[in-house]
């Protein structure tokens, strides 16, 4: 007796846990430490900068310097280097090559008329942004429901090392009052054996069960990147009653707007090209053409230049036709995706149902089982009741319980899916 009381003692120990925690704290562990969730947020960032960095490409004045040293010799000439060579001498044209070239120029150009061009690019970023930004709510939705489910299973294990540690427990209480009586030669000795075989068989159970909780526990923190190894207990989960109602699960949507709003600047970005450019350019410093001179060509000059496409071989039309069908395959997965989501959010519908009818007759039987099993001890107390007969209704009783919790826990999962599918 002492050493089924030691291991239950430590079975007890083992499952010891810190305090009590809801699904709340695991997603936000979740959310918090994910580095895909991480990622979009960097990417976004990164998108952020790069707006701005077109910003200044498109429409900042840029300034640069530049240095020029060209040297055309001439040949059979009275000098090698001549702004004027004879007729006969060999070399350049003097009108191409003007005998050389000796520049330092500090230049500047400032493009003008830069609005559209730059809301059309700067557009690009802003659609790569919102895309980001769907794509991680969606895989946060994804991670949610992930954490939800195996905070479930953890729950599932905790609930049946609880339940059949409570049977432990009551078998414990019979296996005393069934020693005694054998003592007092109203029971067989048998019937001790078998009380405590039944004891042994019912810790073995246990055993397996805290591992298996040990193992889902362990995956619960590793997808929620918690090194924390103490086990807490768990709370069951609430859903809130707007979860099973529908009301559109309008968030699933936000990658396809993204996608269309990403295809519509795409298309204003080529377009851009299209738009007349004028900027204004400058220059100042030394440009020469005989070094001699030098001191005296020292100056500045300025002027506008003006692009205007004309023909681009039908390029636009095609680029527009393109853009046409990526929105059509757009809208066609959009029109999938809303049929699937109130198809499922229907069929869970149905199912929560019929689980919460199912687990209200599941709680009846169990506490009719539960209230035989009383009876039963209250009859081998007076001799009334074979050993068989009552094991038999511990395995009645034990099998109603799990019957409960498995119907209990599928219902949460089925509340966990409508919640997911019907996400806002």
């Amino acid at each position: 007796m002492k050493v089924f009381f030691l291991i239950h003692c430590l079975l007890v120990t083992l499952f010891t846990v810190k305090a009590q925690v809801d699904v709340t704290y695991f997603i936000e562990q979740g959310i918090q430490k994910n580095p895909t969730i991480a990622d979009a947020k960097n990417q976004v960032q990164i998108s952020t900068i790069e707006q701005e960095r077109i910003k200044k490409e498109v429409a900042a004045t840029k300034v640069f310097l530049t240095g020029d040293v060209l040297f055309a010799p001439y040949f059979n000439n009275k000098s090698f280097i001549d702004t004027s060579p004879n007729p006969k001498a060999v070399g350049y044209d003097i009108n191409i090559s003007n005998g050389g070239l000796y520049s330092a120029l500090i230049n500047a150009s400032q493009p003008i008329f830069t609005k559209k061009i730059l809301e059309a690019r700067t557009s690009v970023e802003t659609a790569n942004q919102q895309k980001l930004r769907a794509n991680q709510n969606l895989f946060t939705n994804d991670l949610k429901k992930q954490i939800t489910d195996q905070y479930i299973r953890v729950l599932l294990d905790q609930e049946m090392v609880a339940m059949n540690q409570k049977l432990l427990s009551d078998i414990e209480d019979q296996t005393i009052v069934i020693t005694r009586l054998a003592d007092a030669g109203l029971l067989k000795r048998s019937d001790v054996l078998l009380i405590e075989l039944e004891q042994k068989t019912q810790t073995s159970a246990i055993n397996t069960l805290i591992n298996q909780w040990h193992q889902d526990y362990f995956d619960l923190t590793t997808i929620c990147g918690i090194k924390d190894t103490v086990r807490h207990q768990l709370t069951v989960p609430v859903f809130t009653e707007n979860d099973s109602v529908s009301s559109g699960s309008k968030a699933f949507f936000q990658a396809f707007r993204a996608d269309s709003l990403s295809v519509l600047a795409s298309v204003s970005a080529f377009e851009s090209a299209y738009v007349p450019t004028v900027s204004v350019y400058g220059n100042a410093g030394l440009n020469a053409a005989n070094i001699n001179n030098a001191n005296r060509n020292m100056g500045l000059s300025a002027g506008l230049t003006l692009s205007l496409p004309v023909y681009d071989g039908k390029q636009r039309n095609l680029n527009l036709q393109k853009n046409k069908v990526a929105l059509n395959t757009i809208q066609q997965y959009r029109s999938f995706r809303n049929l699937e989501i109130e198809n499922n959010k229907k069929k869970l519908l149905d199912a929560i149902q019929r689980a919460s009818v199912n687990v209200a007759f599941l709680g009846k039987q169990s506490d009719d089982y539960q209230t035989l099993l009383r009876q039963y001890q209250k009859e081998i107390q007076v001799g009334q009741l074979s050993i068989v007969d009552y094991i038999n209704g511990l395995k009645f009783y034990k099998q109603a319980q799990i019957n409960l919790i498995n119907t209990r826990i599928n219902l949460l999962f089925l509340q966990s899916a409508y919640t997911y599918w019907n996400w806002q």
